[in-house]
């Protein structure tokens, strides 16, 4: 695999966001400005930059200007300037190197076709692939950025609020997690029946369908098996072992037993009971 797995070959050149004076800013000009800070909608946008003298970034891929309905333009008409202004959306930072946006919309959606966005909203978010391909990140930082961006854990909870507060926090989550993933409750809320419920849980679930389906075939693919290759390290009991000592290990492992008092913490009194006798009706033969 390339070590820059959205590397381009072109040169990524800071855009400057110089002020751009001119001998008069007229009422066509400002007109044009306004329609062109307030319109969402990009092929608008596109079509008014021909009558604003001011320079855009430019695609890395097709040489083409890039236009964002996040693009914003102020001007100053004492001092006689128009300057582009693009907020926290042209820049992103990774212990301490600076990426810019280089990769219009067009590109970005011919290039994921087959797995687009879902709304304009994931075009350039900084911890997605399509993130990653507009700023050029490589594969490695983009899993780097991923996993400062991960969820709910009790070891970001603690680093977050202290190790007291954090503690209480994942117990209060954990509670919470508990009565919200049961199906009662899913049915309850959202009007869920079974199906719904297992096909819901079936896309939570780490599998290669899984990831290609979120990150498109080729990555998908490639956290995989990044995924299976971690599981053979962390699951091994030497592993754990030296990570949390013999005594703790033990109580790790007998929490995954399949006992009544495991399902109920996982799943609930409710819902952990039935789950419970479902596995034991399995399992009947076992206990003839």
């Amino acid at each position: 695999m390339k070590s820059k797995f959205y590397h381009s070959s072109v040169e990524i050149i800071e855009y400057p966001f110089e002020k751009v004076y001119l001998d008069e800013l007229n009422e066509e000009l400002i007109k044009n400005i306004n329609l062109f800070n307030s319109s969402n909608d990009i092929k608008e946008k596109q079509n008014l930059i021909n009558f604003i003298p001011i320079k855009f970034p430019i695609c890395r891929f097709g040489g083409e200007k890039i236009i964002n309905s996040n693009f914003y333009i102020i001007y100053n008409t004492k001092q006689k300037y128009i300057q582009l202004s693009v907020p926290y959306i042209y820049c992103r930072e990774i212990d301490h190197k600076k990426y810019y946006l280089s990769c219009c919309e067009n590109c970005l959606l011919k290039h994921f076709e087959d797995n687009p966005p879902k709304s304009q909203k994931y075009y350039f978010m900084k911890a997605n692939k399509y993130g990653a391909y507009c700023f050029g990140y490589s594969y490695d930082e983009y899993k780097k950025i991923c996993s400062m961006t991960v969820g709910v854990t009790e070891k970001s909870l603690i680093k977050k609020w202290g190790k007291e507060l954090g503690i209480q926090k994942w117990n209060e989550y954990k509670e919470k997690q508990s009565i919200t993933n049961t199906f009662e409750y899913k049915k309850k809320k959202f009007n869920w029946n079974k199906n719904q419920f297992d096909e819901f849980n079936k896309s939570r679930a780490v599998t290669l369908k899984n990831l290609q389906n979120k990150h498109g075939k080729e990555l998908g693919e490639i956290y995989f098996n990044d995924y299976v290759e971690k599981q053979k390290l962390t699951k091994s009991h030497e592993y754990m072992i030296n990570k949390y000592g013999e005594k703790k290990t033990k109580v790790i492992n007998q929490s995954k037993g399949q006992t009544l008092s495991n399902y109920i913490k996982r799943l609930g009194k409710i819902e952990g009971l039935k789950q419970y006798e479902i596995m034991l009706s399995h399992h009947k033969n076992y206990f003839s």
